[in-house]
């Protein structure tokens, strides 16, 4: 009976710190709030943005990296793999800029559960960043299929 009291006191710290967490993200504008299916999510924006250097240089990389999250630009120069391991959680999201203007965001895989702050944080600078160079942009949203593995290893 006690193992049960000290497991559900546990879990309520752990929920309580998360939402302390999230309230102070949410209230210095690093993340908005959302329904967890924006992590299912495909996010294609139309944008009058000319260039991914353009867009690059307007993202606020500052909240990403708090959240140690990992970023490698991609072969062809046009877009930034975000990459975000924790303890037994991981996922792998892409922003991709195409010429037309077109800039998507994805998540493209994920091990375990994974907090949905980190990849709220990423999509609130692309957000922030887009409609800065664009304000009359436009995002069209799909539920998509990613890989998702479960498991220690």
């Amino acid at each position: 009976m006690i193992k049960i009291l000290i497991i559900c006191v546990i879990g309520i710290i752990a929920i309580t710190i998360n939402n302390v967490k999230k309230k102070k993200l949410t209230d210095s504008g690093e993340i908005k709030q959302r329904s967890n299916h924006f992590m299912r999510q495909e996010h294609v924006f139309n944008t009058n943005i000319k260039s991914f250097k353009e867009l690059y240089d307007a993202l606020d990389l500052t909240p990403i990296h708090s959240r140690n999250i990992q970023m490698a630009h991609l072969e062809n120069d046009n877009g930034i793999q975000f990459y975000c391991k924790k303890m037994k959680t991981e996922f792998t999201a892409y922003l991709i800029y195409a010429d037309n203007g077109e800039v998507t965001f994805f998540i493209n895989e994920t091990r375990n559960e994974i907090n949905p702050l980190d990849p709220n944080v990423i999509l609130t600078a692309i957000e922030k960043a887009v409609f800065e160079l664009d304000e009359n942009a436009t995002i069209k949203r799909e539920l998509i299929d990613y890989d998702h593995k479960t498991g220690l290893f």
